[in-house]
C-alpha cells in the first residue's frame, strides 16, 4: 500500500476518464472490527458494505479479502479514518496506524493507493442516531461500524444520514408538527470585536441539511439586532428558494415579540424595513413562528459562534454542513438533548 494525500489521490482519480474510474473503499478501524463502506463509481455517495473481524493472527485472510474487493468491485483506493484532532500518541490512532502497517507488510497490497481522513466521533454520531431504536447490542455495533465507515467516505454529513436513515427504512418526520421545512436562527454577542453575529440553518422534513447561513452585525453593538437580522437573512432564503410552508424557530424572545409588533423597534430605519418585508414575506410563504429553548436552538447557534471566527465575510451562504455540526444534527433528529456552549 501506498500513501498519497487526500488532494493527491482525488486528482488522480479525476484524470481518468469516467467510465474507466474506479470506486473507493471506506474503512473505520477498531480494535476489534473494521467496518466498510464503497461509493459509487462518480465517488459522490457511499453505502454500507460488510464489518470485516480484526485479529493480528488473521491479517493475511485480510489482505486476501481486500484483494477480492478491489477485483470484485473495481476499487481504486482506500479512505481509511483517522483522528486527527486527538493526540497522535491516542490509543485510536495508533491502532489505525498499526492496522495499514501490518496490511502493507502482507505485500499483497503493494499497489493500491490509500489515504487518512477525518474519522473523530463518527461511531458516536452513529450511535446517537440508533439509541431510540432499541436494537440489539450486536445489530447495533454492526451497523455502526458499516455507517462510520460511511461516514469516513461520505465526506459530507447530510448524505450520510440519509444513507443509515434508509438502509434502517426508518425515516423520522420532523415536519409532521412543522410543515415541510424548519428554519432556526440564532445571534450571539461579540462586543469585545465591536460586532455581534448571527446564523441560521435550515433543514428538509427529515432533519437534513439544505442550506446554512452566517454573518456580522458590524453597525451595532446589540445581540438583539444580530437576531432580527438572522430571522431576516433566514426569511429571504425561503423565499428565494421558492419554498412553502416552512417554521421559523428563535430563541429570541425579542425578535418573535419584534414580528408581532413591529412599533416597538424604532433604534435602525435599515432594520425596521428588515423587519416589514420580514412580515411580508412571512405571509408569501406561509411561515408559521415558534419560540422555542436555547437547548432546542443548538445548531443555529453553532453557526452564529462559527461567524466569529470568519471576520472577512459580513454574510456568507454555508451550502455544505461544516465539521462539528453533525452530532448536533443528529441529536435533533433522535430528540437527543444537548445543551450549547
Amino acid at each position: 500500500m501506498r500513501y498519497m494525500k487526500p488532494l493527491n489521490l482525488f486528482q488522480d482519480l479525476l484524470k481518468i476518464p469516467a467510465v474507466e474510474r474506479g470506486r473507493l473503499l471506506g474503512l473505520d478501524v477498531g480494535d476489534k472490527y473494521v467496518g466498510l463502506a464503497v461509493s459509487d463509481f462518480n465517488n459522490k455517495v457511499a453505502s454500507p458494505l460488510s464489518v470485516l473481524v480484526r485479529k493480528k493472527s488473521n491479517i493475511g485472510l485480510m489482505a486476501l479479502d481486500f484483494q477480492h474487493l478491489i477485483n470484485e468491485l473495481s476499487l481504486s483506493g482506500f479512505i481509511v479514518g483517522y483522528p486527527y484532532d486527538r493526540r497522535k500518541n491516542s490509543p485510536n490512532a495508533t491502532q489505525v496506524k498499526v492496522f495499514v502497517d501490518d496490511l502493507t507488510k502482507t505485500g499483497k497490497l503493494d499497489e493500491v493507493p490509500y489515504t487518512f481522513w477525518e474519522e473523530c466521533f463518527s461511531t458516536k454520531n452513529v450511535e446517537v442516531l440508533l439509541k431510540p431504536f432499541n436494537f440489539h447490542p450486536i445489530e447495533t455495533k454492526t451497523i455502526s461500524d458499516k455507517f462510520a465507515a460511511v461516514g469516513i467516505l461520505q465526506c459530507r454529513y447530510n448524505g450520510f444520514v440519509k444513507a443509515l436513515v434508509r438502509y434502517l427504512n426508518l425515516l423520522p418526520n420532523m415536519g409532521s408538527s412543522m410543515g415541510s421545512y424548519k428554519l432556526n436562527t440564532s445571534g450571539v454577542s461579540r462586543e469585545k470585536h465591536g460586532a455581534n453575529c448571527y446564523g441560521g440553518i435550515l433543514r428538509d422534513e427529515r432533519g437534513c441539511w439544505i442550506r446554512g447561513f452566517m454573518g456580522h452585525v458590524r453597525t451595532s453593538l446589540a445581540r438583539s439586532d444580530a437576531e432580527i437580522l438572522a430571522v431576516f437573512k433566514g426569511i429571504e432564503l425561503i423565499d428565494t428558494l421558492r419554498l412553502q410552508n416552512a417554521t421559523l424557530e428563535t430563541d429570541s424572545l425579542f425578535a418573535f415579540d419584534i414580528l408581532e409588533k413591529p412599533d416597538l423597534y424604532t433604534k435602525s430605519p435599515k432594520l425596521r424595513a428588515n423587519i416589514s418585508e420580514c412580515q411580508t414575506l412571512i405571509k408569501k410563504n406561509g411561515i408559521t413562528l415558534s419560540l422555542i429553548t436555547s437547548e432546542e436552538n443548538k445548531c443555529a447557534h453553532f453557526l452564529a459562534k462559527l461567524a466569529m471566527d470568519d471576520v472577512d465575510d459580513e454574510h456568507e451562504d454555508v451550502l455544505d454542513p461544516p465539521p462539528g455540526i453533525e452530532t448536533l444534527m443528529m441529536a435533533d433528529i433522535s430528540h437527543v438533548t444537548m445543551s450549547r456552549s
